[in-house]
């Protein structure tokens, strides 16, 4: 394990195309998509949002990390350039202790001491990655012609508590990207909520 996969929207954030972004990341263009022109934020950033990102995956830790930033212009969205903001980027994954917990409660309530990700977590007799036909397994995000398949409650139930999980675990973090002074507006200031 080497740490997480970045995902080809976030790095187009920051003007990184990765070699297979239009064919991976946006299905080849065939639903409209594509990642050209989705710069937001200096190129230089990515690598410190990464940096958090891969130090947070190696402790085992959920990967969230707060940036102060200032936007480029981005004439495809109607972003002007200058504007200051406060972002917390979370990337849905898998802590380690989450996972190790996890395992316990599965191989406990399947009465399953054997009981595994890779070959017991299945929905209508195939696992995750039989199910959604896609080489990476759960949590991975099913991809996104798979979407239109109706979820597993198994899984539904599993990325429920994950992210539940994540935000119950980092309750600080969500709170203080939620109350902190930069989410007030200037019009707001001085009144009473």
């Amino acid at each position: 394990d080497v740490g997480p996969d970045v995902d080809w929207s976030l790095a187009a954030f920051f003007g990184v195309q990765m070699s297979n972004a239009e064919e991976k990341g946006c299905g080849s263009g065939r639903l409209g998509c594509t990642l050209a022109n989705h710069q937001v934020f200096e190129k230089q950033h990515f690598r410190s949002l990464m940096q958090s990102f891969l130090n947070s995956h190696d402790d085992g830790k959920a990967m969230i990390h707060t940036m102060n930033l200032v936007t480029l212009q981005n004439d495809r969205f109607g972003i002007a350039a200058g504007h200051k903001v406060r972002v917390t980027f979370v990337y849905l994954s898998v802590p380690n202790k989450w996972e190790e917990d996890v395992l316990v409660a599965m191989r406990r309530i399947y009465k399953n001491p054997d009981w595994t990700w890779e070959n017991d977590l299945k929905c209508k007799g195939k696992t995750f990655k039989e199910y959604y036909n896609q080489k990476l397994g759960f949590p991975s995000a099913p991809s996104l012609l798979s979407t239109f398949k109706s979820m597993c409650p198994l899984y539904a139930t599993l990325f429920y508590q994950l992210a539940g999980n994540m935000v119950t675990d980092n309750k600080e973090v969500f709170k203080d990207a939620l109350e902190h002074d930069t989410c007030h507006s200037e019009s707001s200031e001085g009144e009473e909520s």
